[in-house]
């Protein structure tokens, strides 16, 4: 199952961004979100879901796979610190089925809190206060008073990581040397520590590096290729990167690590078309009637997500709104009718890979 979320993973790195830019993405959160939307679309609809999340999987097993995901990231643990919330915002109007919010609840733990959607401006900061007090204050601004024109539903997803280094890197040795990246060299500040007992693995082709938190269970996985980046990148399958940490060897390395923050937003909707899902987006054949009896499709996805490496360790924060709008009535008009009528070589290129929870890369 593990590798039907790596794929996926993948698969919204690749269609989300270029190989020349620094980005950072969530696949959990999205693919979180979007398990609590498959689990009430029907017929093709869910079919694409069920393709895109899970690869070979059932319906029944991509919905464990990410009830269970949600769970496991939720887990209080001692040296890091997780949390996981969703949550539907509903227009005072709008209902979810009883049976489909009964479904969510136990399996995503996701609540459904009425709102005045007519306010806007409110509305927004009502949501945006719970995605803040959720990520930790790393993300405070996910949606604006126009997400609320036209909708009935926003589904929130908000995740947070906090974790310090099982052997934190020394401040003091802490240097700015020039990083040489695919957009030319540049002056960042490396975190340096010689003789850190770690995993790693080294090849002519890839150098991966994995570097503990204090809970074992949780690890920063960084990847060095040594030929083309854009090449490698395109070519990257769950198999080849599972492959590369399984056979990590324990040993004392040299290691100069980049200090990063990075952050990124996401059109959900651009880049799961280019994914192969488009049903849910289709305000003619859009299927979610399991959530709701009103005919409703998705009008858009945000997604944002921010990561900030130091010699302290990690923490990183992402959030996904679903913004869900009612089918018009013009457009069931039209349907009726239309049925009747018949994803450049550099020592420093670095690809960061934590758990499939978040996605990042620096050039």
């Amino acid at each position: 199952m593990m590798s039907a979320s790596t794929d996926f993973a993948l698969a919204l790195l690749r269609a989300a961004s270029g190989p020349k830019e620094n980005f950072v993405i969530s696949p959990f959160s999205l693919g979180a979100a979007l398990a609590i939307v498959h689990d009430g679309a029907k017929e093709d609809t869910q079919k694409e879901l069920t393709t895109l999340l899970g690869k070979t999987l059932s319906l029944a097993e991509v919905s464990s796979l990410y009830s269970s995901l949600t769970a496991a990231v939720s887990e209080k643990n001692e040296g890091v610190a997780t949390n996981v919330a969703n949550r539907f915002f509903l227009d005072k109007r709008f209902k979810l089925k009883k049976a489909y919010a009964s479904h969510v609840e136990k399996m995503f733990k996701a609540g459904a809190e009425s709102i005045n959607f007519m306010d806007g401006e409110r509305s927004s900061n009502h949501v945006n206060a719970f995605v803040e007090k959720n990520t930790g204050g790393m993300i405070t601004e996910l949606v604006d008073a126009g997400c609320f024109a036209n909708a009935v539903a926003l589904l929130i997803n908000a995740v947070f990581f906090k974790g310090e280094w099982e052997t934190q890197f020394d401040q003091d040795a802490t240097l700015e040397k020039t990083f040489h990246g695919i957009a030319g060299r540049r002056d960042e500040k490396f975190m340096i520590a010689n003789k850190l007992n770690t995993r790693y693995s080294l090849n002519d082709d890839l150098t991966v590096v994995s570097l503990a938190y204090k809970d074992p269970s949780y690890s920063l996985v960084v990847l060095m290729p040594s030929g083309d980046f854009g090449e490698w990148r395109a070519n990257l399958t769950a198999e080849t990167l599972q492959g590369a940490i399984e056979n990590l060897q324990t040993g004392k390395i040299n290691l100069e690590l980049p200090k990063f923050k990075i952050e990124s937003s996401t059109d959900g909707k651009a880049a799961l078309e280019q994914c192969g899902v488009m049903l849910i987006f289709d305000v003619d054949n859009a299927n979610l009637s399991g959530i709701s009896d009103d005919d409703i499709y998705v009008a858009k996805i945000i997604h944002k997500a921010v990561i900030e490496v130091s010699e302290e360790g990690t923490k990183a924060a992402a959030a996904t709104a679903v913004i869900q709008q009612a089918v018009p009535l013009r457009s069931h008009k039209e349907s009726q009718i239309h049925e009747i009528s018949t994803f450049h070589r550099s020592e420093s290129q670095l690809s960061i890979y934590d758990c499939s929870v978040f996605l990042a890369y620096m050039y």
